[in-house]
């Protein structure tokens, strides 16, 4: 198989203070995969298959993503983060023929963490917050279906 791309990724502070700061994180790869050659005992699977891209290498992956800081004071500290997560097209087996191959998505999601002085972080998140209906794989009629929006929080301690 070839294998050929480019990535690259830019973190740009918006505004900064003292206390405060507001950055746009921005990143993105572009993959192009061509199976060369194929061995099987069945010649049209073989056939089949050269020319179409490698199983598990999306086209395009990228994210954006607006994340805010402000400190309070005393070691407390706010981080809200939204981003955005593109994952091209995938085929998902070998003969990428349309059924095979799953179409591209993108999901919302969104981070808040509350850090404290003593080591203890609140964090809450969403994922896929739009509820975005997609299909991570696919193989012929079985669909493999997305996680629906689901939201979550916790602690986290460093020690």
């Amino acid at each position: 198989a070839d294998l050929s791309g480019i990535e690259g990724s830019l973190n740009a502070i918006l505004f900064e203070s003292e206390r405060q700061s507001f950055q746009l994180q921005a990143s993105a790869s572009f993959l192009e995969s061509e199976i060369k050659s194929f061995r099987s005992n069945r010649v049209a699977e073989a056939l089949a298959t050269v020319g179409d891209p490698l199983p598990g290498a999306p086209d395009v992956t990228a994210r954006l993503a607006l994340v805010h800081q402000i400190g309070f004071g005393n070691g407390m500290d706010l981080r809200s983060e939204l981003s955005a997560n593109h994952h091209g097209e995938e085929s998902n087996r070998l003969n990428a023929v349309p059924g095979n191959t799953a179409e591209a998505y993108t999901l919302v999601n969104a981070r808040l963490d509350l850090g404290f002085a003593a080591g203890w972080t609140a964090y809450l998140y969403g994922r896929n917050i739009a509820d975005e209906v997609y299909f991570p794989e696919l193989n012929g009629p079985v669909r493999l279906v997305g996680a629906p929006a689901t939201w979550g929080g916790g602690l986290r301690s460093a020690f």
